[in-house]
């Protein structure tokens, strides 16, 4: 298996920005550079299987390939993220690849007024029509990376793809699939038993859950495209409405159609 082209959250083509009130992920891992930064509220992520509390101002730093998971502790959690390809940054591409930070929590740097008109102005730019927003953009967030790099401290990482990783990846691929441990076990030729314990005491999700969450995530984007919602059930993997409808219910308290009329003209 390729080691960063077949992962779970593998689905932009360019630099993202967001200003948004969700936070709440499964673990995952990408290959682009991930930097979230909390303004109202307070979260939990987990990177590299250590866990650290975010509070209002904060903000993590997360390399490519690095698994990682977010949790609210308070609601809303209003945040930006930058989702931020390595070839946009090329003075800094060789520590995004070989380095990993010991910490990659950043205290109050929301707080840090010049940081602040940084990340604003690079979701501003990124959003816009203008024929240079995006590279202006990214122009915004290389001079705020180079002052987060210099305050983390960055250590050799290994090249080797872990466990998590590829079960994170064959999920991410096949979660359209009715997949089950015993899938996993063969294709991965991993005993059942230590999957098992790396879901339970390493990626801290079950692995029926992580199913739902990405399944839940796919149909969320069909119904946004205007799909029916029997073909985001059963394209997104649920085996019958029934189960989509009552795991969509518990999760985004909402029915779907309710979910697809709510977001028919976003």
């Amino acid at each position: 298996m390729e080691r960063a082209e077949a992962m779970y959250e593998n689905k932009w083509n360019d630099l993202c920005t967001w200003d948004r009130i969700k936070v709440d992920f499964p673990p995952h891992f990408h290959s682009y550079l991930e930097l979230l930064v909390v303004k109202e509220g307070s979260c939990d992520v987990t990177v590299d299987f250590t866990t650290y509390r975010m509070e209002a101002g904060d903000a993590v730093l997360v390399f490519p390939n690095v698994i990682h998971s977010y949790r609210s502790v308070s609601t809303p959690v209003k945040n930006l993220t930058f989702m931020l390809p390595s070839e946009y940054f090329p003075l800094f591409a060789e520590k995004f690849t070989s380095t990993r930070p010991t910490c990659p929590l950043i205290k109050g740097l929301f707080n840090d007024d010049e940081a602040r008109k940084y990340m604003e102005e690079a979701v501003k730019e990124n959003k816009s029509k203008k024929p240079y927003g995006a590279p202006t953009a990214a122009g915004y967030l290389a001079i705020l990376l180079g002052r987060i790099l210099p305050q983390l401290e960055l250590v050799p990482c290994a090249s080797d793809i872990s466990s998590e990783g590829r079960i994170l990846a064959f999920c991410g691929e096949h979660f359209r699939e009715p997949i089950t441990l015993e899938t996993l076990e063969n294709e991965l030729h991993l005993s059942r038993f230590h999957i098992s314990h790396l879901f339970s005491n390493r990626l801290n999700i079950s692995f029926s859950r992580l199913l739902r969450s990405l399944r839940l995530d796919e149909a969320c984007k069909m119904l946004k495209n205007g799909c029916s919602v029997t073909d985001a059930a059963y394209s997104s993997g649920f085996g019958s409405l029934r189960n989509f409808n009552r795991a969509f219910i518990e999760d985004k308290k909402m029915t779907p159609s309710e979910y697809a009329a709510k977001h028919a003209n976003t």
